[in-house]
């Protein structure tokens, strides 16, 4: 029989974290350096165990020195870097480096204390994901604890009884705290510790790890793009190819947005002084989480992500943003992807900041990646609080993995039910080479690909992508998610009091259905049209204007949760696969399903998992791709949107099949949360 509980803020199992913590087989007494060749270290990442390795030849540089001063001490270091070091990679905020050939530990350690200037230091490099896709992650020595009773005696008792661990501050948005380690390596071992104790509810070091722009490289279209911005068009603006924008310039005689409308453009910061900018960023919401100062001067993705959602219309000297009268915020943070950074961004100014644009994620290779628990948190505490109380609006990209078999369903932040998440289509409305399908898409809008990418505002002079102020080649699913914040910003001109619920459900009514040939559009149990590849559709900027003062309020969200624990073996190498059934009574209007799913097949890569609403809407949330083998699916939540409206109540039916031979494995554990 499956087992039923009310929603609430779920932790980690603690019985996931004891297994871990046995796995470990580390406790306190670890020594400072791990030794050479030493067995993968394991760590929990939002419930599932993941393989570390250290690299003990290798080091990063955290420079603290502000704006052009550290990048131009990293230069002069990287420049005349000792024999003993080998430059590996440099940005603004690391250096890496490694031994050189033939060098020994003792000298590489002497060398590199040599080099250090004052304010910086050396941190250990570990090394996850698969051999073909490795990760990078950087000890910070810090460790984020959360408790689960609130207070902040829990977390004193925990400081004052290991020797060393040093309570930094408390997180106001979570029940956990910060903590200084006695050394970065010792943070992974404390970790686990902490994490088998019945009172903790998560503990995990806070690492530097690889994020990246959704961005397409500059330079892939076949032509370069007319200067008319045609992904702002529809249609019966006299776009001859039917039309492949959003329909803003039909929408901007009513609504063009206003300055209460601020986009947090959370990314590599924006230039501030951009002619075709500068009116609409307000320089005092803005603020860089790499050099922790107020001037977000980065690299130029930023900039173009600002210009597409809310570039200065009408002024005579470039383009124009989906709400070019909107205020816009730059909020840097790539490529400081710690989760106490990307936690504080998505909260930064909540009081000011309605719209939190999100053109970033995990790599793009197929595996399983998410937000850590304070980031996740922060999400909850943005769309509890954020507006008076209405919600903060996130704004995610999908991520441009099609090409390597990547899914929107396997991104742990585009998988977060507080998200809107955005795929991206061509000029001719088609999807894109590179957008990734899910389940948990939204909506699409704009990317562009080889015959048509999108002009926007670029860094000035020849510090950008291209030389001037502007690019007429920026694309990704980077692009079509800013063009989404805009739009939303156009929506809430319209009307205020929206919340960040009734403008999902705006803009899944408002879409147009693009491409409407496609094989995979249905219409779910509720009428609205659905697709893995489009979501609900493509944002229609003009129909949220003229249905916004109409969308009728909701009542306060519910939340229900089933559980069934099958332990039903999945047939190898067949594609009929095994199906779980699990009814539902609840009196509930879906708006949005997680499916979280604990297996113990060895190559989740393999698995073809589908689920199927009383309805009959089936939502693909995994299908056969090259993955890292070396992760398990235990515990990952796959989202869906595609049963928006329809009625809980019903048997729903999870198939789980492995068409791919060679490895066998079991569906242990079946959540579903409506």
């Amino acid at each position: 029989m499956p087992h039923h509980r009310p929603l609430r803020h779920f932790v980690s199992d603690f019985r996931i974290w004891a297994t871990l913590a046995a796995l470990l087989g580390l406790g306190w007494t670890m020594p400072a350096t791990p030794e050479e060749g030493a067995a993968p270290l394991l760590w929990l990442d939002n419930g599932r165990v993941r393989p570390l390795r250290y690299l003990p030849s290798q080091r990063a540089f955290i420079a603290t020195g502000q704006g052009a001063e550290r990048r131009t001490r990293l230069q002069q270091r990287a420049a005349a870097a000792p024999t003993a070091l080998r430059l590996l990679s440099e940005d603004d905020f690391l250096l890496r480096v490694e031994a050189a050939d033939g060098v020994t530990a003792a000298d590489f350690a002497a060398q590199l204390t040599a080099t250090l200037a004052a304010g910086d230091a050396a941190l250990p490099v570990y090394q996850g994901g698969s051999l073909r896709h490795p990760q990078i992650f950087v000890a910070t020595g810090q460790l984020i604890v959360g408790f689960r009773q609130p207070g902040v005696a829990p977390a004193e008792a925990l400081a004052a009884e290991f020797p060393g661990l040093r309570m930094l501050s408390g997180l106001a948005w979570s029940d956990a705290f910060l903590f200084a380690c006695p050394s970065p390596v010792a943070c992974l071992p404390l970790s686990a510790e902490l994490a088998a104790r019945p009172e903790i509810a998560f503990a995990y070091p806070d690492w530097v790890r690889p994020r990246q722009p959704r961005q397409l490289p500059p330079g892939l279209g076949d032509d370069p793009l007319l200067p008319e911005q045609w992904h702002l068009r529809g249609a019966k603006d006299g776009q001859e190819d039917g039309g492949g924008g959003i329909h803003a310039i039909a929408s901007w005689p009513s609504r063009a947005g206003t300055p209460q409308q601020v986009i947090g453009i959370v990314d590599s910061g924006a230039e501030l002084a951009h002619p075709d900018l500068a009116e609409n960023l307000r320089a005092d919401l803005s603020w860089d989480y790499v050099d922790n100062d107020a001037l977000p001067d980065g690299p130029p993705h930023g900039t173009a992500v600002a210009g597409l959602a809310a570039a200065r219309g009408g002024n005579g000297i470039g383009g124009s943003g989906a709400a070019p009268r909107a205020a816009l915020a730059a909020v840097r943070l790539d490529p400081a992807f710690t989760d106490l950074n990307e936690s504080q961004a998505l909260l930064h100014r909540l009081d000011a900041i309605a719209i939190y644009n999100n053109s970033w994620g995990p790599p793009d290779d197929g595996n399983l990646e998410g937000p850590g628990s304070i980031t996740a948190e922060a999400l909850y505490s943005g769309i509890a609080n954020g507006r008076g109380g209405k919600g903060a609006i996130y704004v995610w990209a999908a991520g441009n993995g099609r090409g390597l078999g990547d899914n929107a369903n396997y991104d742990g932040y585009a998988n977060q039910r507080f998200v809107i998440t955005v795929g991206a289509t061509g000029r001719g409305g088609r999807q894109t080479y590179y957008s990734e399908p899910g389940a948990n898409l939204w909506l699409n809008a704009p990317g562009g690909d080889g015959a048509s990418w999108l002009t926007t505002t670029d860094l000035t002079g020849w510090r950008g992508y291209d030389k001037g102020d502007y690019t007429r080649e920026f694309g990704g699913t980077s692009a079509a998610a800013a063009l989404v914040s805009g739009v939303a910003a156009l929506a809430l001109e319209a009307r205020p009091d929206l919340g960040w619920r009734e403008l999902r459900w705006l803009l899944a009514a408002t879409a147009e259905r693009n491409d409407p040939e496609d094989a995979d559009w249905r219409q779910n149990g509720t009428g609205l049209w659905v697709n893995h590849k489009y979501g609900f559709g493509r944002v229609n900027a003009a129909a949220v204007v003229q249905a916004a003062p109409e969308q009728p309020k909701l009542p306060p969200e519910q939340g229900y949760e089933a559980e069934v624990e099958p332990l039903a073996s999945i047939p190898d190498g067949a594609a009929e696969g095994v199906e779980i059934v699990l009814p539902v009574a609840a009196d509930l209007v879906v708006e949005y399903v997680q499916a979280i799913l604990d297996s113990d097949h060895p190559r989740w890569g393999d698995l073809a998992i589908t689920l199927t609403s009383p309805a009959g809407t089936p939502s693909i949330l995994a299908e056969p791709h090259d993955s890292d083998g070396a992760q398990l699916l235990g515990g990952w939540g796959f989202g869906s949107a595609r049963h928006l409206g329809e009625d809980a109540r019903g048997v729903w039916r999870l198939r789980v099949a492995d068409p791919r031979p060679g490895a066998a494995g079991r569906v242990r554990r079946w959540r579903l949360r409506l």
